[in-house]
């Protein structure tokens, strides 16, 4: 295996390695095992000041703003779902509805308007 250890090759080199050892253990014959490998081609993209443009940073930093909106999306919806899940599971505000004489359709426009 011919690799440059420079910073950029490194972890791929070292996930082939990891990897073809994982693959040739699970190979019973050990003479058959070394035809068997997997072949990493790593052209690493590395930045110069050329690329690191001020449209490119302001890029960076609007994906950035966008990445952190959706990961709340992601947070704060479930979390108020299980909220209102867990009122009604406390107050049991379902079962007193049914108790009191609302018939089931009634209730399903109860839950939706609220």
């Amino acid at each position: 295996m011919f690799s440059s250890l420079s910073g950029y090759h490194a972890l791929p080199s070292y996930l082939n390695v990891m990897n073809n050892l994982i693959l040739r253990s699970k190979i019973s014959d050990p003479k058959t095992a070394e035809k068997f490998g997997i072949s990493t081609y790593s052209h690493p993209f590395t930045l110069n000041s050329d690329l690191l443009s001020q449209q490119s940073l302001e890029q960076r930093i609007s994906d950035f703003g966008i990445a952190i909106t959706v990961l709340c999306a992601y947070a704060f919806v479930p979390a108020a779902v299980i909220l209102y899940l867990v009122r009604e599971y406390i107050t049991q505000e379902k079962r007193l509805i049914f108790i009191c004489g609302v018939k089931p359709l009634g209730k399903k426009f109860f839950f939706a308007k609220n």
